[in-house]
This record gives C-alpha cells, structure tokens and sequence, in this order.
C-alpha cells in the first residue's frame, strides 16, 4: 500500500481491490494510541530515509568514519544490528521530531474511541475537486523517501551557489552593516563586527520590510517598535546567537530559501560532522518547506 499526505487530506493506494473504506475505519477505532505508535516506529525503522539518517548519525556518534561512502555499508544488517542503540534511539528522535507528530496521531486515536470524533465512508462518482488537486500529484513510493546523497551533484551545486552568495551582516551591538560572501568567511572563523569587534552579529534578509524602519529606530536609539519591528528585533538576536556559536555554519542555514531562525537552529544542533552533512539536511529542509508552502498560503 502507498500512502501520502498534506495538510488536507489522506491518500491511501492499495492494489487489492477488496478493500474498503470501511476496513480503514475499523482498523482506525481498533487500534489503540500504544499500539499506533509501536507500529508508525516499526515503519521508520525500515524504511531507506531512516538508514540514510542513520548512517548521519552514527558517523557523529564516530561509530563509521566520516568520510566513509555509505553505498559501500549494509545499511540494513547495520540498523538492525544496532536496534535499540543509543545511535538508533536519536536516529528515531530525529526522524519524529522533523517528518512526524506521534502526539497528534495518539490525540486522534482517543477522539476516535471516545467518539468525539466519527469516520464516515462516502462513495462518490468522481473525486472531489480537492481529491482530483492531490490525485494529480500523488507520488510514487520511491518518490517519498528517495534520500539526498552527500555526493550528488544537485547536493554539490546547492552548496556552491549557497557558498557563493552576498550575505548582510549586521552588528547587533554598534548598528553597523557589512556585506560578504559566505565563501570569503573560513569554516572555523570565529565571525565579528569589523567596527567594534562584537560577536553579535546577525544575518538579515534585505527584502525584510521592517529592517529599514527597525535599523533607523535602533540608530537614533527609540526602543518603541511595531510588533513586525519587534518580531524582526527577536529574530536578530536569535540569528546573533547562532552566528556565534556556528560561524559560517549558521550563516548559510540562515540564507537559505525556507530556512528560517526556528529550523536553522534545530539543524545546526545536530553538530554536523563535515559541512556536506550539514547541506544535506538544509537541502531537505528547503524542500520540505517547498512541498508544504502552498497549503499555508491556501
């Protein structure tokens, strides 16, 4: 059975042709949260996104050495050797905390069995323009969990252009602006304001609207921002805070297209091992939030 899903809806494709909606249903009332939960962590654990996570993560633990091509490993007898590890335990961590949301599965299943919520099976001629929308673009398996591989060249050409980009730096402390490109930056550069020596420098969108504004009222020192200023303002500190503590690192997550504070700050923490590493994640990162925008906006 394949299976995908958006904001809006399930789809599941299965070729037997005996089964019905109202099999879904009852598998649904039947099952209870554990039970869920035990199974959607059986399924991680077996599919090719979870072993190429967790050839990331055992390389950071230091358990494969990083420069090791993961084609040549057996990434299945690995995982399964290892099931139960501390290695497998933070790969499955990983996994739910960025592709799942256990908690609101076992909320549904509660709601199902206390009848809060009911499942109804509607048979239809025609799928409803909403169902025709995600029909049209239903992906194959393969499609769903086809991994990024840290040698491919969409990966290469991804950091180059990243690398090559012009980033607006600025000066949390004095309020000065300096403009780089992230590949002029030294992977291991402790980064500072060129004016005053402060390490609280920020990475700011030119495009942001409330920069211009935000900028004059922290020159002339005003302290009374509009709340766009002020959620500006936070975001400034927070990206200050990561330039810091990741230099060049967090720099690039902070330029990329989808990447926001929030998310960059989660990928940074995995401490990559080598920056390719870390690109792999921002590259599925922006294709995540790529997938997903055009329900937000809906």
């Amino acid at each position: 059975m394949k299976a995908e899903a958006d904001p809006y809806r399930i789809i599941l494709q299965s070729n037997n042709r005996a089964l019905r909606g109202s099999d879904i249903i009852r598998l649904l009332k039947g099952s209870s949260p554990d039970y869920a939960e035990g199974v959607i962590r059986n399924s991680i654990a077996k599919s090719n996104l979870f072993r190429f996570k967790f050839i990331h993560v055992a390389k950071a633990f230091g358990l494969i050495e990083r420069d090791a091509d993961y084609k040549a490993l057996s990434m299945k007898r690995l995982v399964d050797a290892l099931s139960g590890s501390p290695i497998h335990e933070e790969t499955m961590r990983q996994f739910i905390h960025d592709y799942l949301d256990i908690s609101a599965v076992r909320d549904l299943l509660k709601k199902l069995h206390s009848g809060e919520i009911a499942l109804k099976e509607f048979r239809v001629g025609k799928p409803s323009p909403l169902s025709s929308l995600a029909l049209s673009k239903l992906s194959s398996a393969s499609e769903l969990i086809a991994p990024i591989e840290p040698a491919s060249e969409i990966l290469k050409s991804f950091k180059h252009a990243t690398l090559a980009k012009q980033v607006k730096l600025y000066c949390t402390y004095c309020n000065s602006v300096i403009y780089k490109k992230i590949s002029e930056i030294a992977p291991n550069e402790k980064i500072r304001c060129q004016n005053c020596d402060s390490p609280l420098v920020a990475v700011v969108d030119a495009r942001d609207k409330a920069f211009p504004s935000l900028q004059k009222k922290l020159k002339e020192g005003k302290k009374i921002f509009t709340p766009d200023e002020r959620k500006l303002w936070r975001e400034m500190l927070r990206s200050a805070a990561l330039v810091q503590a990741y230099g060049r690192r967090a720099v690039a997550a902070l330029t990329i297209y989808g990447v926001g504070v929030e998310t960059a700050a989660r990928i940074l923490q995995r401490l990559h091992r080598s920056e390719d590493l870390l690109f792999v994640d921002l590259l599925e990162a922006q294709k995540q939030f790529i997938r997903t925008k055009r329900y937000w906006q809906a």
